[in-house]
């Protein structure tokens, strides 16, 4: 063919889905003018670049079926959920209920009264407790894990998980295929010889050649028996119990629960294997307990399946509501127009306004993508802090004292668009006084980034900022 046909043939094609991105995707405009000029100035690349990266109506497609399957369900539920949201609820003040109003007007998120919790700050102490319970089991296992690595930590797991399969406890375990595409296959021939299953949530042939692709699951997840359930920051791998030089001590939050919202998170899991795997578990969603202490918790979840960007709305109306304080923690700092003005309003409004992020990267191009944001909100009061004891993977938001947030989803367009994501919300003061004395010891750990010290950041680090902020609805 002759060469000049083949461009011809290349400007045409780029033409029709510039066409195709403007008309058919609803994406925000900067992402569209980003896309646009992309395949403006890089006819043939940023054709490669938008199928891997920015294409929505493959998750349309993809996603239909899950969304159908979720409602089954949903539908069985609402009128109990409606119930729970209204009941007990005389001593929450207005933000808390119109807070839990929203979720459960956007997640389809029950509210629940009485539950028992236990964070851990410390991925060795979240996997003592952990491999205890589940010697403990008697009925079912159900693990969900973004990252699952076939290391020393992985392989222990494997093991005992092995032990219960052969004392005849159903074991099923979902990893998402990207995040734990370095997984060994040979290291669960035992487990599927005895009965265990393991499966990938939305499998790619190429996954184990790309580090980011759009609607992973970055859910961590594990109920056992329907009475315990586990949640938070940690993957599985050996640096999430700081046995990794390169990023020390892993500092990220994990919780146990036991209560009502086991029911939550077991659903959630089920939900997740159903859309995998087509099979529906055995775990029953309601188990009897006897927990008698009032600790009020949402679960809310999002991804490319919801209607609504719902964690991003969480920490939306938390910041847009705050009146005291709005404490932060997140590895990654890379918001989108809404709520980094909402961040830079609450801190203009008097709103004690504190940032903490990691000084060291795990993911080079997110980091100075952070960076880049970090200025604007210095000269807005903003108070940052770069964790230095080892690598911040914690991911929670404090309000006043009245509300509080911990779970999978970081302060990225990534989390609020693109992936699956699970955050528990908390209405108490306790839970809220625990966290914010945390976030104190992890300031003490921490060194305060100035604006003097900021401004005299290197010319080559400015233009890594510059670059990544342009990419920032990618990253």
């Amino acid at each position: 063919m002759d060469v000049s046909l083949q461009v011809l043939i290349g400007y045409l094609l780029n033409l029709l889905l510039g066409l195709f991105i403007v008309f058919k995707e609803r994406k925000n405009i900067k992402s569209t003018w980003l896309w646009l000029m992309i395949l403006l100035y890089l006819p043939f690349v940023g054709f490669i670049l938008y199928m891997f990266f920015g294409l929505n109506y493959r998750k349309r497609k993809t996603f239909d079926e899950k969304m159908m399957l979720d409602e089954q369900e949903k539908r069985l539920i609402e009128h109990q959920k409606k119930y729970i949201a209204l009941s007990n609820s005389d001593s929450l003040n207005a933000d808390q209920k119109d807070l839990i109003n929203l979720c459960l007007s956007t997640s389809d998120s029950a509210f629940t009264d009485y539950n028992d919790i236990k964070f851990y700050f410390d991925g060795k102490d979240k996997f003592k407790d952990l491999f205890e319970d589940i010697k403990n089991a008697k009925e079912y296992i159900y693990v969900e894990y973004y990252i699952f690595k076939t290391d020393e930590l992985g392989r222990e797991l494997i093991s005992l998980l092995n032990q219960k399969l052969k004392e005849g406890v159903e074991v099923r375990i979902l990893v998402d295929a990207v995040g734990s595409r370095s997984i060994r296959k040979r290291h669960f021939i035992e487990f599927k010889r005895l009965g265990g299953e393991v499966d990938s949530f939305f499998p790619l042939f190429f996954s184990k050649f790309t580090t980011r692709f759009n609607y992973r699951n970055h859910r961590k997840i594990v109920v056992i028996d329907g009475k315990i359930a586990y949640s938070g920051g940690f993957n599985v791998g050996n640096e999430y119990i700081n046995n990794d030089k390169k990023f020390g001590f892993w500092r990220d939050t994990h919780f146990r629960l036991e209560g009502d919202i086991v029911e939550e998170y077991l659903r959630r899991f089920n939900f997740d294997y159903r859309f995998a795997t087509k099979i529906k578990t055995k775990g029953e969603f309601y188990k009897n307990h006897d927990i008698k202490t009032l600790s009020r918790m949402q679960l809310v979840t999002s991804g490319p399946d919801s209607m609504y960007e719902s964690i991003k709305n969480v920490y939306l109306k938390m910041i847009s509501t705050a009146k005291t304080r709005l404490w932060i923690q997140s590895p990654y700092f890379v918001p989108d127009e809404s709520i980094f003005e909402a961040v830079r309003i609450a801190a203009l409004s008097g709103v004690d306004v504190r940032i903490m992020i990691p000084d060291k990267p795990d993911h080079f191009s997110v980091y100075w993508a952070t960076q880049s944001y970090v200025g604007q909100l210095l000269e807005d009061g903003i108070k940052i802090y770069e964790y230095g004891k080892g690598f911040l993977h914690a991911k929670q938001v404090i309000k006043d004292e009245d509300i509080c947030t911990v779970g999978t989803a970081n302060f990225d367009i990534r989390s609020f668009s693109l992936n699956f994501e699970a955050n528990l919300i908390f209405y108490d003061k306790d839970t809220n006084a625990l966290l914010s004395e945390q976030f104190l010891r992890d300031m003490e750990e921490s060194k305060e980034l100035t604006l003097d010290r900021y401004n005299q950041r290197s010319r080559i680090a400015k233009i890594k900022e510059s670059i990544t902020r342009l990419f920032s609805p990618m990253l």
